[in-house]
This record gives C-alpha cells, sequence and structure tokens, in this order.
C-alpha cells in the first residue's frame, strides 16, 4: 500500500463549507446553538406537536402584548393588571387551545405535554 502525503492543503471556500454544512444538517437534525451539539432530527409527529406547540405560545403571548397594560419587572413580560385582564387572557388561551386542536388533530394532552415540553426549551 502506497501512501499520498500533501505538502499543501488547500483551504475550504465559503461555499464549499455552506454546502458540507448543509449537507450535514439534513441527515443529522438540527444544531442545538445554546448546548453547542448537534439535535436528533424529529419524528414527523414530534415536529407536528413542536409546531402547534410554537404557534400556541406565539398566538398568546401575540395576544398578551396587546391586552395585558402592566410588565413584569423581573422578566419585562406583559402581566395581567386585573382580573378582567387575566380573564381575557385565559379566554384567549383556550380559545387558541381549541383552534390548534382542530387545526392540527391532536388529543388533548399530547397538545398540554407539548405547550409544557416547548416552554423549557
Amino acid at each position: 500500500m502506497e501512501f499520498i502525503f500533501f505538502d499543501e492543503v488547500t483551504p475550504l471556500t465559503e461555499e464549499q463549507w455552506e454546502r458540507i454544512i448543509s449537507w450535514h444538517r439534513k441527515r443529522s437534525g438540527r444544531y442545538i446553538e445554546k448546548l453547542g451539539a448537534w439535535e436528533a432530527p424529529l419524528s414527523p409527529r414530534k415536529q407536528l406537536l413542536e409546531d402547534a406547540a410554537k404557534e400556541y405560545h406565539d398566538l398568546c403571548d401575540a395576544y398578551d402584548r396587546s391586552a395585558c397594560i402592566a410588565i413584569s419587572p423581573r422578566t419585562q413580560e406583559p402581566i395581567p393588571a386585573n382580573s378582567s385582564e387575566l380573564s381575557a387572557i385565559n379566554k384567549n388561551a383556550l380559545k387558541v387551545r381549541r383552534d390548534i386542536l382542530a387545526h392540527y388533530g391532536i388529543t388533548e394532552k399530547e397538545l398540554h405535554q407539548a405547550i409544557v415540553a416547548y416552554g423549557r426549551n
């Protein structure tokens, strides 16, 4: 067996690096920035649940920003200032849940678990 030695290595261009990274992402999942690691690709069902949870959080957060006048000094997130605001955001959250359940065709338990898990990420 004969070994081949190179005196000089040609560096990859930025375009070549992007193609390599894209190829690996498609095959190995997504990169988790905060952990500095790759995560295995989600199954279609898990991806559906994650999408549903993201939609729930996005829609509820948007409504909360429009309905609540108080801001949490600790998190800078909108919070209800009185019972009518609290009632309004809870009614909206229930409506959003019903809409998502009808649209995604998932169970209440699956949606609840996905919402809780999404909040931890």
